[in-house]
């Protein structure tokens, strides 16, 4: 008995936490529309917002009437018209930063689309006039991340609107590694509606009949293989028709402690795995590998070889998956560099490694004298994929029968020069980088067999064909990864 107080004591801290987890009020819905047509009229009153024609003007606009929706708490309608002017003028004046935050402001005071608004406002930003490449370049990002978020949430027709507009804007730019993104998350996001169409009924029909068996099933397929979302989806299994999935997704939820029920349920995933399309089978195979590491611990003999030998299989393809979408950036961009003394530059001396082609004839590294080298170095150890040239193709010195250029990559990893065989049989480090025929410029690229980690990347020049005949670079573009580990 003397116990008891502690036992009230527990039963009262449990009722508040299960009284803290109760949902919280709904988001009071949108104004109606007259009340904000009245509301807009008190707002004009106190802002002068046809006085603010620049951007500058609407960009400090925008900033006090933001301040002033934040402060005012007691009127709905006046403050949603803050903040949605606050949104659009930002969104036209391609300043999509303060146009999100205050979308998030407004999602968290009213009912409303976040992700819509997210989607109209970027682009907005995206056609936006008179706004710098380097700040362009980043609405562009801002576009793919909404996309992305687009895709999360299966809003595939919003997702192909952004994805339109960025691309546009990144051919505009000129800007190679925005461009591959910009085209994959492109493709990805085809794949992916293509996928949710097979489906998109059964998730119809489940806001109606949430424990129908058969869009249990559907749905809940896709929310797992597709999606990566396997909490979800197996909650929606268990209530579908499949026998085999019914089992398996009770199975889990219970809770599987024992191995031999571990590898029971990491068996028949990896069955269904060998059943589905290849760009689905490596999701399938993973949650089977969950299981099988629970398992391995207790395994012998040949039961753990095999188990051994699948989690192999597993670890290699998400290598491989992880290698071929690697994000890969012009690391030169930002970097610093180092030349030798008979290497000049003309114009300014980080055009040739801005990743802008529309700059290059404004300036270009080039040299008389021979060797000549140029070292670009990273801010830190970086995992280096291939190396680019933007170099002369086809000038007069060619065309009366001059041999071409020929150039020699050095790279320099963890403090010693190392020579990279990229090109021709591997006992070669040299190049052609310009030929006899052909006009204007070229891209030559060299690639590594294997990426390689390194703090900086020299390019040296050994030898041309002229004797006074130096090389020419217009712009040198090193691509990899920022994480080395």
């Amino acid at each position: 008995m003397k116990r008891l107080p502690h036992v009230v004591m527990l039963l009262v801290a449990v009722a508040l936490v299960a009284a803290d987890k109760r949902e919280r009020p709904a988001k009071p819905p949108i104004p109606a529309a007259k009340e904000l047509e009245k509301a807009k009229v008190k707002v004009r009153d106190v802002f002068d917002i046809d006085a603010a024609i620049s951007i500058e003007a609407n960009a400090k606009l925008a900033r006090r009437m933001l301040v002033t929706a934040l402060d005012t708490a007691d009127d709905p309608a006046s403050q949603y018209v803050m903040l949605r002017m606050v949104r659009d003028m930002s969104a036209r004046n391609g300043d999509y930063a303060v146009a999100e935050r205050t979308i998030g402001e407004m999602g968290q005071r009213f009912a409303i689309d976040v992700i819509a608004m997210r989607s109209e406002a970027v682009v907005q930003a995206l056609i936006a006039k008179k706004v710098p490449e380097g700040i362009r370049k980043r609405i562009v990002r801002d576009a793919l991340r909404v996309v992305r978020e687009c895709h999360k949430a299966d809003r595939y027709k919003h997702a192909k609107k952004n994805i339109a507009a960025a691309l546009k804007s990144a051919t505009r730019l000129r800007d190679r590694q925005l461009l591959i993104d910009t085209r994959r998350l492109r493709d990805d996001g085809k794949v992916l509606a293509k996928q949710y169409e097979t489906v998109r009924g059964a998730f119809e029909t489940l806001k109606t009949k949430p424990a129908d068996p058969a869009a249990n099933t559907s749905a809940g397929k896709y929310v797992c293989y597709v999606k990566g979302d396997w909490k979800r989806g197996l909650a929606m299994l268990a209530q579908g028709n499949d026998a085999l999935l019914k089992d398996l997704a009770t199975r889990e939820q219970r809770g599987a402690n024992k191995h031999e029920e571990q590898i029971v349920i990491a068996d028949a995933w990896w069955k269904i795995a060998d059943e589905q399309p290849s760009h689905t089978s490596g999701e399938v195979r993973q949650h089977a590998q969950s299981f099988y590491r629970r398992a391995l611990p207790q395994l012998t003999g040949l039961a753990k070889v095999k188990v051994k030998k699948r989690l192999d299989m597993v670890t290699s393809d998400v290598r491989k998956k992880s290698q071929a979408s690697v994000k890969l950036v012009n690391l030169a961009r930002g970097a610093t560099y180092t030349r030798s003394a008979q290497a000049k530059g003309n114009g300014s001396s980080k055009r040739p490694f801005d990743g802008s082609y529309s700059t290059k004839t404004g300036a270009y590294w080039y040299s008389g004298r021979l060797p000549a080298w140029i070292r670009v170095a990273f801010p830190r150890p970086s995992r280096v994929h291939a190396i680019r040239l933007l170099v002369p193709s086809g000038t007069e010195r060619f065309k009366q029968g001059h041999e071409p250029l020929e150039y020699e990559i050095l790279v320099e990893s963890r403090g010693k020069e190392e020579r990279a065989f990229m090109v021709g049989d591997g006992r070669s480090a040299t190049a052609v980088v310009a030929n006899k025929n052909g006009k204007g410029t070229k891209f030559v690229t060299l690639r590594f067999a294997q990426p390689i980690v390194t703090s900086s990347v020299r390019l040296l020049v050994t030898r041309t064909s002229g004797r006074n005949a130096g090389p020419v670079v217009f712009e040198m573009e090193v691509f990899g990864d920022k994480s080395p580990q």
